[in-house]
């Protein structure tokens, strides 16, 4: 993006993403794009207007009252030096133009009075007096002389660097004599929006009031997936979400789908076959594809949507001093929505130095070069970042913004009765959560079958989020079962010729199965871990032996998620791996293993064994042999008691396994010593375990950090 220099300085974030744009020839033909930001703005504009009156759309109102003005800079792109493509006068006709659009006068008369006027800046970027009217001498370079812009001109992001004024404190709107795509228009929700000089010199254009209405997020009345050239895709939809304007017939630029362009009343009375209605006023509707002459209407909802999206993305705009006639008084100002989803876009944020340029930016106090940036949250967490701005005239400005990513924290699940098991949740935050399974009571969800997984979906009010959270079903008749990432795949199905014959692990209880083929089980992933588990010592060793199927030789591997996170790392947690002996009687593969300290104690870990003729199988894959099928993945499970004595080694956080002497986090069974001169801390929203406290040290708990003991 260009940075304009000794006066008006913008950053709009959404703008360092790649540009999306709507373009439109006669008949109008356009293709709506909205970037991140812009299309999630919309989604929740439309979310509030159905939430609040139903379908009943129109009856949502905004906070915008009365008549609002946008400030217009127009930028001619001239091709030559000896003669302008369009008149100071003809650029005043399409403003004047707009207005009759967006009040319902002369030729608009009868549509929705939008209550939006438009007026050519009064004041420019060096905050002088201006007409409004800029014109660039782009003779110079013979591409655009000769090709104009986009396919094989210029592009408009050159077009931009020659000549842009603050897109927070104008609307900017560039003027050229060749569109080489075809089109009349070109324009952009966070752009403004790029036009053929000959398209808005026509008594009562509509190519100009369509443009700017996708510059306040309007969509089409239609899809336009369509594909181009073909009838791919010509399927009727809602376009525009919008409940005022119908469903029609998808369409797309080279399109050749079906779609009516007239508004006469032969047209207007014919069968749409998306509602089996007449077509009726769609016909004059100026987001419309129509033919010259015909959109000269807005809907109700067309008019809430679009003051609520200004309302929500241009409200900076709203307040640009650029139409005062006296010069402004320099300031220096950040704008950001106070709280903000970060499973969307970047927000709404722009910084501005006026009549002077940005000297430096920070984020929580660090030099940045974009404010474009934001915290990456976990589901349930949220973070405050603080945004500064120091102008060259010395002025500043801060801004702090509450990111947020929604979600549950803390979710422990409990066997029930019945053959059914509940789990409760942290959810300080109120989001909304809904369950695949069982009933959602408060923070608990209840009467879940054992042995199903539960899919929790959280979001907030404005349906922003919709994270899912898995929860793994708990073993009920043995303890609380181990998490798994992946339900491992053959690639080859069942086999007679391969499978896990037997398993042996000589913890406590000791595990000894014996099994078959995977054909003759039914199977090739078992899942054993609830009902064959042992336990073991860290720093012990113990012997592991898989037997293959048959006379066969098989690839073994033996995985244990040390970590608890679900995943079995090849490199770090595959505890065995060998090739059995193919011998009757004796086909197998034996090998010990040492229980490393750092293992995650006194939690249910999964043990994951592999057998299978192909060296390519992993822990979620069984590739077996084509033609001859897949071995077997079978789970089992361990917990390990850690006799590591827990203390602290150096300062930091509870929850990092590097503070402490057993290189894992405490849990409910560990006599925990903080060591003198460390300090530990409890970071906010996470409840620590121990079963005695030693504090020769320092203690920190921050905000809704919890330390829980067991104390004997």
């Amino acid at each position: 993006m260009k940075t304009i220099l000794n006066c008006f300085i913008l950053l709009i974030f959404i703008l360092f993403s790649s540009t999306k744009i709507q373009a439109q020839d006669v008949p109008y033909k356009c293709v709506y794009e909205p970037d991140a930001q812009t299309q999630e703005i919309s989604r929740q504009v439309l979310a509030k207007m159905n939430s609040l009156k139903g379908q009943n759309q129109g009856n949502q109102t905004s906070l915008l009252t009365g008549v609002v003005k946008i400030p217009l800079v127009v930028h001619v792109i001239e091709p030559s030096t000896s003669s302008s493509i369009i008149t100071d006068t003809e650029v005043n006709t399409m403003v004047a133009n707009l207005n009759a659009a967006y009040r319902a006068t002369g030729a608009f008369a009868g549509s929705q009075d939008i209550e939006i006027e438009f007026e050519l800046a009064k004041q420019d970027p060096t905050c002088n007096t201006t007409t409004g009217i800029t014109r660039y001498d782009a003779s110079g370079n013979a591409t655009y002389v000769s090709k104009g812009v986009f396919n094989t001109g210029v592009s408009w992001a050159t077009i931009q660097s020659w000549k842009v004024w603050p897109k927070n404190l104008y609307a900017n709107i560039w003027i050229v004599h060749k569109l080489d795509n075809g089109a009349a228009g070109v324009g952009g929700p966070s752009e403004g929006f790029i036009v053929l000089a000959n398209s808005v010199k026509t008594p009562n254009e509509q190519v100009s009031p369509h443009e700017i209405a996708h510059y306040f997020g309007l969509a089409h009345p239609f899809p336009t997936d369509a594909t181009p050239g073909t009838t791919t895709n010509c399927n009727c939809g809602d376009g525009d979400g919008l409940t005022d304007t119908p469903n029609l017939t998808a369409y797309s630029i080279g399109s050749i789908c079906s779609h009516e362009w007239s508004c006469s009343t032969t047209a207007m009375n014919s069968i749409n076959p998306c509602t089996n209605a007449a077509y009726g006023n769609i016909q004059k509707n100026i987001m419309n594809y129509l033919n010259t002459n015909c959109g000269t209407q807005f809907t109700v909802n067309q008019k809430t949507f679009m003051r609520n999206f200004i309302e929500s993305y241009h409200s900076v705009l709203l307040t640009s001093p650029v139409l005062q006639t006296t010069p402004s008084i320099p300031v220096a100002t950040i704008s950001a929505t106070p709280t903000f989803c970060t499973s969307t876009a970047f927000p709404n944020f722009s910084a501005m130095c006026l009549c002077s340029s940005i000297q430096t930016m920070t984020i929580n106090g660090n030099v940045v070069t974009s404010y474009g940036l934001k915290p990456v949250l976990s589901a349930g967490q949220q973070s405050t970042w603080t945004y500064g701005l120091t102008c060259a005239n010395g002025l500043t400005d801060t801004k702090t913004v509450l990111f947020y990513n929604p979600g549950v924290t803390n979710i422990v699940t409990a066997c029930g009765t019945g053959g059914f098991y509940s789990l409760t949740f942290n959810n300080p935050n109120n989001f909304i959560v809904t369950s695949s399974l069982g009933m959602v009571i408060g923070n608990s969800v209840i009467n879940v079958p054992n042995g199903t997984n539960v899919v929790l979906t959280v979001s907030d009010a404005n349906g922003c989020g919709n994270n899912q959270q898995t929860v793994i079903s708990p073993c009920c008749s043995l303890g609380d079962n181990s998490p798994v990432a992946c339900t491992p795949t053959a690639s080859n199905g069942l086999s007679v010729y391969f499978g896990i014959a037997s398993f042996a692990f000589n913890g406590t209880p000791a595990i000894n199965t014996t099994s078959s083929s995977s054909q003759s089980d039914g199977k090739n992933y078992v899942d054993n871990s609830c009902l064959n588990q042992t336990n073991v010592v860290a720093g012990n060793t113990y012997t592991l032996t898989v037997g293959g199927y048959f006379t066969n030789a098989h690839k073994v591997k033996v995985y244990i998620d040390y970590n608890n996170n679900g995943q079995f790392i090849e490199a770090d947690e595959t505890v065995l791996s060998g090739t059995t002996s193919g011998l009757t009687g004796g086909n197998v593969y034996s090998g010990t293993i040492t229980i490393p300290n750092t293992a995650v104690a006194n939690t249910l870990l999964r043990v994951r064994v592999l057998a299978d003729p192909s060296s390519s199988s992993n822990s979620c894959t069984i590739v077996g042999q084509t033609g001859f099928g897949s071995g077997q993945i079978e789970d089992y499970a361990l917990t390990v008691t850690n006799n590591c004595s827990m203390y602290s080694v150096k300062s930091g956080n509870w929850d990092d396994s590097t503070v402490w002497s057993c290189a894992r986090i405490p849990t409910n069974l560990d006599i925990v010593t903080i060591t003198s001169g460390h300090t530990v801390t409890v970071p906010s929203s996470i409840t620590a375990h121990a079963k005695d406290l030693r504090a020769y040290g320092v203690l920190t708990l921050q905000q809704t950090g919890l330390l829980k003991l067991v104390t004997p």
